[in-house]
């Protein structure tokens, strides 16, 4: 079927927002940001199905970009940064396509328009300049409702990888959290209160404790090797899990001219800098920065266990970093570390569990991938008039 052009304006009513963010009451209205969330008002400014366009870059500082574009319907009030786009004649165009096209093609035909020097923006008449590509309303209707089906399915999926990545530290609080009246983790174990059979152990005592180094960068022959190695740049991805591969990789000349040293598969990782709290363990020989502290677990603890005992404990591990600039938790501290050690069956327990979730979770990652690629082949055929 054949495509129309028209601009936004011809097509839309364009209205910019009156609300002043912070200095609009809250209320019962929607109040439609920049942001991904929408904040309230007291009072409304539109009653209709609208698409409501950022008028600013959102990095600024020279940049222009734009994150995203909101669709709106019923009673809501519209930030002072926005402008709504309210389609003329329904039965042409459809306010819910209108959203979806602007939103694939914004990169292409928004942010170029964008002017300034510092705050980059785009004027209300420049945007009624856009030009819009859309068929008839029945087709776009069937666009609409196909992207809709995705991206629904896309929300169930995101909804259960929340749910397993809440399952682990429910777990460990109630095989282990729950019968303590403290982190798992402790400098000090005075008046903690165990099950028969539990004990608090120096982590050193039943880990051996090991750290990290980073090779010198200005020798190239140290780096792209195939030893992964495990930086700050890597922690927040890796947090929870075990690490299969890293950001950059060192070689055996690196290591053995430098203070970095080769850890075995299983050993747990804590960001001591920066990044304080975040743990991961290793899911192959790796080596660490400097910014870790390692531990390399002897019979009497299991790795994922002790992975999450130290997650289950990052807040008080946290309050116990120190330093004006840059707070960390030095040697001397770590060395008095504490972990609460379970009887072995029950660690076992927790982990073969855990491992049972994190399988689940990987066929949940191929199927959200794949969800992922559907919905950006819809988009792609869908507004290449190919749908």
């Amino acid at each position: 079927m054949k495509r129309q052009r028209a601009p936004l304006g011809e097509l839309c009513n364009l209205t910019k927002g009156t609300s002043a963010i912070s200095k609009t009451r809250s209320g019962p209205y929607p109040l439609v940001t920049t942001g991904d969330e929408h904040k309230t008002a007291d009072a409304f400014q539109f009653d209709e199905a609208a698409v409501c366009i950022p008028l600013i870059s959102s990095t600024g500082h020279g940049h222009a970009s734009l994150k995203r574009v909101h669709y709106q319907t019923g009673k809501f009030a519209l930030a002072n940064l926005l402008a709504a786009a309210i389609v003329k004649d329904p039965s042409v165009m459809s306010a819910a396509f209108l959203a979806r096209y602007l939103a694939f093609t914004k990169d292409r035909l928004i942010v170029p328009l964008m002017t300034g020097a510092a705050n980059m923006s785009i004027s209300v008449a420049r945007l009624a300049t856009i030009p819009v590509e859309f068929p008839p309303l029945a087709k776009q209707e069937r666009i609409v409702g196909l992207l809709d089906e995705v991206d629904e399915l896309r929300k169930l999926r995101a909804n259960a990888d929340r749910r397993a990545a809440d399952f682990a530290p429910a777990l460990f609080h109630a095989l282990f959290g729950r019968h303590i009246n403290s982190p798992a983790v402790l400098i000090s174990v005075d008046g903690t209160v165990t099950p028969p059979g539990w004990r608090w152990c120096r982590l050193t005592e039943v880990a051996r404790l090991a750290t990290g180094h980073t090779p010198s960068r200005g020798v190239p022959g140290y780096w792209n090797g195939d030893i992964p190695w495990i930086s700050l740049t890597d922690i927040r991805e890796l947090d929870g899990k075990v690490a299969v591969s890293t950001a950059q990789a060192v070689t055996e000349e690196g290591i053995e001219n430098s203070s970095a040293v080769k850890l075995p598969k299983a050993t747990v990782c804590l960001s001591r800098t920066a990044s304080i709290g975040f743990v991961t363990a290793m899911g192959r020989e790796m080596c660490t920065s400097q910014d870790f502290v390692n531990w390399v677990c002897g019979d009497k603890l299991d790795p994922i266990y002790l992975m999450s005992a130290l997650m289950q404990a990052r807040e008080y591990l946290r309050s116990l970093a120190s330093g004006s600039t840059h707070k960390t938790i030095y040697f001397p501290t770590v060395k008095q570390f504490s972990v609460l050690v379970p009887p072995r069956p029950l660690q076992e327990e927790f982990v073969n569990r855990i491992t049972e979730v994190r399988a689940l979770e990987a066929k949940q990652n191929t199927n959200r991938e794949h969800l992922d690629c559907l919905f950006e082949s819809l988009l792609y055929l869908a507004f290449q008039g190919e749908l």
